[in-house]
């Protein structure tokens, strides 16, 4: 059986072993040993509370940034924005592409020579891995009824919710939703977004993902071990997918080429 076959077993059989099964699934790429909450929260520093970062990063960021954001955005897409240029922020991100999550698992191990041995895998924050998450069944074990039954995602420009900004930047409301986590749909207005297919889990505190009491009822882990990863580059290289393909700009298609002349054994002079 193949590497990426044995991933597709895998999905569904946690997609089929619902009880409801209405609703998607969602995938997430990652490193083994990298905690599941967002970038934001990760941060320690015993002289600043998140709470300073976040609001500086957000602040700086529509200010320095201004020209990317429309005049109308709200301060969820303004947040989406930042999240997929790698500005801390409270969302996680997942998609509702399988191969799109498989290539972020993969994305070290694309330009490491040592894909055989696999000798920098400490390194590199361990083996790579897919999370699959349930987000309707998330609402339900999470939220409260009258809220999950209301809402599988919360819809921005659709569904009635805070703004982020009003909340965690000036202050002025308290956040409704509870201390768990929340699965979240932004307009997809960039063209990075829309080509990674991108969704979101919103954070309001430091608790990892996976550390929820009922979490293995709507959330699996898939690991991709040391002598798979090499096969699953070369299925994912047979099926076309590359760089470009999810990034979509030209630094993408730079590495994209570049990696092609490294793997054909052309080297520049």
């Amino acid at each position: 059986m193949s590497v990426l076959s044995r991933i597709i077993e895998e999905v569904g059989i946690f997609k089929n072993a619902r009880t409801n099964k209405s609703g998607d699934i969602y995938f997430r790429g990652q490193r083994e040993k990298n905690l599941l909450i967002p970038s934001l929260l990760r941060i320690k520093n015993q002289e600043r509370r998140i709470e300073f970062y976040e609001g500086t990063y957000y602040c700086d960021g529509w200010i320095m940034g201004a020209s990317e954001f429309e005049k109308e955005a709200s301060s969820w897409e303004i947040l989406a924005r930042f999240q997929h240029y790698q500005i801390p922020t409270r969302l996680l991100d997942w998609s509702s592409s399988l191969i799109s999550a498989i290539y972020f698992s993969l994305e070290k191990c694309l330009s490491c020579n040592n894909k055989s041995e696999c000798v920098l895998k400490d390194a590199c924050d361990g083996y790579p891995v897919i999370w699959v998450l349930d987000p309707v069944r998330m609402h339900k074990e999470l939220l409260a009824k009258d809220i999950c039954n209301k809402y599988s995602a919360f819809t921005i420009g659709v569904d009635e919710i805070q703004e982020y900004k009003d909340v965690f930047i000036t202050n002025k409301e308290d956040w409704k939703l509870g201390d768990v986590p929340i699965f979240i749909e932004i307009p997809w207005k960039n063209a990075r977004i829309s080509k990674q297919k991108g969704y979101f889990t919103f954070h309001p505190n430091e608790k990892e993902l996976d550390k929820f009491n009922v979490s293995d009822t709507w959330l699996k882990k898939i690991v991709i071990n040391e002598c798979e990863i090499e096969k699953l580059i070369n299925e994912i290289n047979i099926i076309g997918i590359n760089d470009h393909d999810i990034y979509s700009d030209l630094p993408s298609l730079g590495r994209y080429f570049n990696r092609r002349l490294m793997d054909s054994n052309i080297y520049y002079k």
